[in-house]
């Protein structure tokens, strides 16, 4: 997938908790995972993956590097679904101290609330 001609809806401004990135393993090394890991991320849907329709991976620096929870996923997929956007900016953590990665996902409240301000397309 080449990132840079995606649709970008910049949602770091909006408060998120940090999550652990899952799926790293089957998405990229080690090496991959502090070549990868970011300050900032992209949330992109996958609706055809085949292990969960409401996935959203998690792209660090061109490459998929993991995936949203379930659960989250599960919040994200119908507020994201309907908008033009193909991705999503976010921030995030590489791999630090903790020895993993974690993309900020804002709170559903705050995603709608932002989503409502925002002017029409």
């Amino acid at each position: 997938m080449d990132v840079a001609t995606l649709r970008v809806l910049d949602l770091r401004s909006i408060p998120a908790t940090q999550y652990r990135i899952v799926g790293s393993a089957f998405s990229v090394t080690q090496a991959g995972r502090y070549a990868h890991g970011a300050d900032q991320y992209l949330l992109i849907r996958e609706p055809r993956n085949k292990h969960d329709p409401n996935a959203v991976a998690v792209y660090g620096k061109g490459r998929r590097v993991g995936y949203v929870s379930r659960t989250k996923a599960a919040m994200l997929a119908p507020i994201l679904d309907p908008l033009p956007q193909d991705a999503f900016l976010v921030n995030g953590t590489g791999m630090g101290a903790e020895k993993q990665m974690q993309v900020g996902i804002p709170a559903a409240a705050g995603l709608q609330k932002f989503l409502k301000a925002l002017p029409a397309e």
